[in-house]
């Protein structure tokens, strides 16, 4: 007997330490990651997705399965094979609140360094791709860092504007436009003081 599990409704937010070790895989991110954006899917379908091959998938499946990221949500018969139906916990997952934590702040470190592995490869395959935009209301790449002293209420804005990039991509789930990956670092810039600074000569 095949149990299927039904998603969580609204947000789930990540703030187990197993999960939050799972991600640190950028092949495990980014899979999470295609599950939320398409919909559910079996391995043979993310494969492609992922530029991977199916059995180099299982390994990962069954981690994210292990750590409760991942549901089995149903199973289908394709050539008399039966394949199982993957799907993330719930639609729209977080993990912004365990950043806060100074416990994962390793863990947390290790996260980044995967993800920016990960915007990397996503730009360079982008960047070659005959469907990419560099102009225009239908850019889809882009590349920049910006370094700014934005007041209090100016940041709030900042925040806001991510918000809203994230719940565009999130309601974006399931639709039939082309895929894209958008990342952001936000992090606060620790500048040394000269002596001169110290002193005010």
């Amino acid at each position: 007997m095949t149990t299927t599990k039904k998603p969580l409704r609204g947000t789930y937010w990540v703030l187990d330490r197993r999960q939050i070790l799972c991600l640190v895989s950028a092949r495990r991110h980014d899979l999470l990651d295609k599950l939320a954006a398409v919909g559910p899917m079996s391995i043979r379908e993310l494969a492609p997705l992922l530029g991977a091959t199916a059995p180099s998938l299982y390994h990962h499946v069954q981690k994210l399965l292990e750590v409760g990221l991942v549901l089995q949500v149903g199973e289908r018969t394709i050539k008399r094979k039966k394949e199982k139906i993957y799907g993330p916990l719930a639609p729209r997952m977080r993990l912004s609140k365990s950043f806060a934590d100074p416990a994962n702040r390793a863990v947390v470190d290790k996260l980044a360094n995967a993800l920016m592995r990960q915007i990397a490869r996503d730009f360079r395959k982008g960047s070659r791709s005959p469907t990419a935009r560099f102009a225009g209301g239908g850019r889809n790449i882009g590349l920049a860092r910006l370094v700014g002293a934005p007041s209090r209420q100016e940041l709030a804005r900042i925040n806001g504007l991510f918000d809203d990039i994230a719940d565009i991509l999130w309601a974006s789930a399931g639709h039939k436009g082309p895929l894209v990956s958008v990342a952001w670092s936000l992090a606060p810039v620790l500048v040394r003081r000269t002596r001169r600074d110290r002193t005010g000569s």
